[in-house]
């Protein structure tokens, strides 16, 4: 029966450290090596290797395998290029729920079968054209995720 060498090793000096990090500087470290991950995945899907990556990014490759190692510390700055160069989302920025106004810009076509209505009305309240351009718009806004719209 084959066994996995993980398996087969066993620390207690190494269980001693796994035990003493806090859960935020763990947490930290999980999400680096995610950020590792993603940009990995990037690369891989973009159809490059460390070399080319380097090349785009001007760097040299021993900072691409450090990036890689899902211990650096990026700035934001580094994480914006690789965002760039790659086309993905590395950092998402959420909007603040607080904000007092919400402000969008929808574009909705709207047919409507005006054979038998009064054409010469312009559209207020007690036209019932106003209603339906006004259900559309609510219409669009609600399948749309309106918590995006802020």
């Amino acid at each position: 029966m084959k066994t996995n060498k993980a398996e087969l090793y066993s620390s207690k000096l190494i269980d001693e450290l796994l035990d003493s990090i806090d859960p935020e500087e763990a947490d930290r470290i999980e999400k680096r090596m995610l950020l590792a991950a993603r940009i990995d995945d990037a690369m891989k899907s973009k159809g490059l290797n460390k070399s080319q990556f380097a090349e785009l990014m001007g760097k040299k490759n021993s900072v691409i395998t450090k990036w890689l190692s899902g211990t650096h510390n990026f700035t934001a700055d580094t994480l914006f290029d690789i965002s760039r160069v790659l086309d993905v989302n590395l950092i998402i920025l959420e909007l603040d729920n607080t904000c007092q106004t919400k402000v969008f810009k929808a574009e909705i076509t709207i047919s409507v079968d005006t054979t038998n209505m009064d054409k010469t009305q312009l559209p207020t309240p007690a036209n019932p054209l106003v209603n339906l351009y006004n259900l559309q718009i609510d219409a669009h806004i609600k399948n749309n995720n309106s918590n995006k719209y802020c």
